[in-house]
């Protein structure tokens, strides 16, 4: 509902010397409202005002993803129907983040590759202190399913637990 205020937050990153960007899209799925329409306007909005904001420098921008918490069969076919929605939006960088479980993404993920081989993805998984994501499964597991598979360029964890947990976990690897 606020574009402006989006662009200006992407601008100070830009201007505090990131690489890249991501797009302000982390809940745009079925979870937020069953209109599939403006789900996909919440996209488009959020992929062409990270553009915008990154325009005329090398910042790269990547289409957030955030976890579908969910136990509905369908889950695998909104991540498809996401990463196609970006596709067509002309995304070449992907971030899967703040997951829970690891299975749910590997179609979404072959798809990406299968049309843009040059695609750069990026999966995060959020995990508590004690190592294990809101679905219980234990970090060391996620990230070693996950470097599996060649799709994958980077994996990780991201801050649910504060950064010194996750700092711990990550020397435990």
């Amino acid at each position: 509902n606020h574009p402006e205020c989006v662009r200006a937050i992407h601008k100070e990153y830009i201007a505090a010397g990131c690489d890249a960007i991501k797009t302000n899209t982390f809940g745009a799925n079925y979870l937020l409202c069953d209109d599939t329409h403006m789900i996909d306007q919440i996209i488009q909005a959020g992929y062409e005002i990270a553009c915008d904001a990154v325009r005329g420098t090398d910042i790269q921008v990547f289409a957030d993803i955030g976890y579908i918490r969910t136990d509905n069969d369908d889950v695998e076919q909104e991540y498809l129907r996401i990463v196609r929605k970006f596709i067509s939006l002309g995304a070449e960088n992907f971030l899967f983040e703040s997951l829970g479980e690891y299975t749910p993404i590997i179609k979404a993920i072959a798809e990406i590759k299968r049309r843009l081989p040059e695609a750069f993805v990026i999966v995060s998984f959020a995990v508590s202190q004690d190592g294990y994501s809101k679905r219980g499964y234990y970090y060391k597991d996620l990230l070693a399913q996950s470097a599996e598979n060649k799709d994958i360029d980077a994996i990780g964890l991201n801050c649910v637990c504060g950064p010194s947990h996750l700092c711990n976990l990550m020397k435990q690897v």
